[in-house]
């Protein structure tokens, strides 16, 4: 399908430190001298490294190969063959004191191990990183001196490289955890406000004052109740008790009407008020339609049903024109949304890192973008070759087949949990891992 060699040079997750807590290492092989890891960051695969145990004057030496199909080499705690505030570098890197590969503008980063040290990443050519299985010593060149590592035993790891990325391609983590919800705000009263839990409603809050007997209505407790994200009921009670339930419209004698809320004479909003007894719920309540209530006089509830009685005058006080403030400044947050049940081709576009292994059994990489077209997916494929490819793709369930224009079978992949394709293409005869890039 492919067929192609690696020559990219893109800046890669690699370069973030080995220590952050985002990159996380599994232990892939061991030599006497080298540990070889699979290196995921956040929840994809990443790089395989190999790391030399021993410090060399002081400097530890790390080899490895990245989903891009790039190879590269770190030394850590270098500072000292830097000049003081050098930002770009360039020099050599050299295998048995011959055979250079140049490098240059290479940026050299903080350690996140050792205060004020410095640590650098340089991407190799094509092919160079095999030389180090042959050779004894890898030297590499800064502006002020060289560091010099031991290569013994590093043919173990180099051979192993391709098997280190495609046990690391087909681990297939679990889908990162949804996000904690963000914190409830306290629920904070103002002046001569209570609080409560409630029966009903998100997180069960409600806060209420006691508004004192008018010539319209004797005294009475009212309340704002958090009902659901963004919504509220209002309360009206002869006794605080009752305030931790709403009305049941159900119940004998309760009655349910539509209402025209007022706000001192002016028209605030309509909803739905259930009414029994002495008690009545005007229900869901925007949070903006609730800040029309924040002022002081006269509210005024105007049944639409004139069956249901005369309207009803409250005066809210001074002190009553804090509640609506006060209730929506610390209501709960929206539950985060879950992932959804059923995979969907609209949740795969995206870009992706890809790697594949020809039926030859050689190895190509690339990337991938894809796209909704219509009802079908479009994967467009840049080879590091400079090449492309593109298909058409459809989705059942979590298996994705893409017809592959100019070849004669299609590809077929297995969306995994972490959002990695896992497939074949050619009748099954090669491979292809496409990974989502952060």
């Amino acid at each position: 399908m492919r067929n192609l060699l690696t020559a990219t040079l893109l800046a890669l997750m690699i370069s973030i430190p080995a220590s952050a807590q985002s990159v996380t290492p599994y232990e892939f092989y061991k030599s006497e001298a080298w540990t070889m890891y699979q290196q995921y960051w956040r929840n994809g695969f990443d790089a395989c490294v190999a790391e030399h145990d021993e410090l060399e004057d002081g400097r530890r030496f790390t080899v490895g190969r990245a989903i891009t199909g790039e190879d590269f080499v770190m030394v850590h705690h270098m500072k000292s063959l830097i000049n003081e505030g050098e930002e770009l570098l360039k020099g050599n890197v050299w295998i048995n004191g011959k055979s250079p590969y140049g490098y240059s503008g290479v940026k050299p980063y903080d350690s996140s191990s050792i205060a004020g040290e410095k640590y650098v990443t340089i991407y190799l050519a094509n092919g160079f990183v095999e030389q180090f299985s042959k050779a004894n010593t890898v030297e590499i060149e800064f502006s002020k001196g060289r560091s010099r590592h031991s290569l013994k035993g590093s043919r173990d790891v180099i051979t192993r490289l391709n098997d280190c990325m495609d046990a690391g391609l087909a681990r297939e983590l679990e889908a990162p955890p949804p996000p904690s919800p963000p914190e409830v705000p306290p629920l904070r009263t103002p002046l001569n406000w209570i609080s409560g839990a409630s029966a009903e409603g998100q997180g069960g809050r409600y806060i209420a004052i006691k508004l004192p007997a008018s010539t319209q209505t004797p005294a009475l407790y009212w309340a704002y109740v958090e009902s659901s994200p963004g919504r509220y009921d209002i309360r009206m009670r002869d006794d605080e008790a009752s305030l931790a339930s709403r009305v049941d419209p159900a119940a004998d004698g309760a009655k349910r009407t539509a209402v025209n809320v007022l706000m001192n004479g002016a028209q605030a909003f309509a909803t739905l008020v259930v009414l029994r007894d002495k008690q009545a719920d005007v229900l869901d309540v925007p949070a903006a339609d609730l800040m029309k209530l924040a002022a002081a006089g006269a509210l005024t509830l105007h049944p639409l049903d004139t069956s249901v009685g005369p309207d009803m005058v409250i005066n809210l006080t001074a002190d009553a024109s804090f509640g609506p403030g006060a209730i929506t400044s610390s209501a709960a947050p929206e539950p985060a949304l879950g992932q959804p049940a059923e995979l969907t081709l609209d949740r795969l576009v995206g870009k992706y890192h890809t790697r594949g292994k020809n039926p030859n059994g050689s190895y190509y990489y690339g990337t991938a973008e894809t796209m909704m077209e219509g009802a079908n997916l479009r994967i467009n494929w840049k080879w590091t070759t400079e090449k492309t490819d593109t298909a058409v793709a459809h989705l059942l369930q979590n298996v994705v087949t893409a017809v592959v224009t100019g070849l004669n079978a299609p590809a077929v992949y297995t969306i995994g949990k972490d959002g990695t394709w896992r497939g074949t293409w050619d009748n099954g005869n090669a491979t292809e891992i496409m990974v989502p890039r952060q």
